[in-house]
């Protein structure tokens, strides 16, 4: 999915992440009334369904965000994380990686969608 919709903000162009400082390194939930993105170390909080560690340090007190699908979240429902405005530099191959934890037997799918500023 393309959405062609102008996207105002200051340009940022490295987005390293791995959610050990506190907060979301400038990611935001976008509130849909259903799931929201949780930081988190350790298990999550209905077991068997998530990572019990994270990727970065593999160990209990490394930081991961994640979305806890199980009861009362249902088919359909939304959990959507929004990056800053990233400007890639001419000369360089920009590409978009992470690491991700899909477990669950009502799991759907994980999307990501660009967004272009110019429209």
């Amino acid at each position: 999915q393309i959405a062609t919709q102008p996207v105002l903000g200051p340009p940022v162009f490295k987005a390293d992440c791995n959610f050990e400082a506190k907060g979301y390194c400038g990611y935001t939930n976008e509130f849909l009334g259903d799931l929201t993105w949780i930081r988190n170390a350790g298990g999550t909080l209905s077991p068997g369904t998530g990572p019990t560690l994270d990727h970065t340090w593999n160990n209990l007190t490394g930081h991961y965000i994640h979305i806890e699908a199980s009861v009362p979240a249902a088919f359909g429902h939304e959990g959507r994380l929004r990056s800053p405005l990233l400007t890639p530099q001419a000369s360089s191959n920009s590409r978009l990686s992470f690491w991700y934890h899909m477990y669950g037997f009502d799991i759907h799918c994980l999307s990501t969608i660009v967004q272009y500023a110019d429209g």
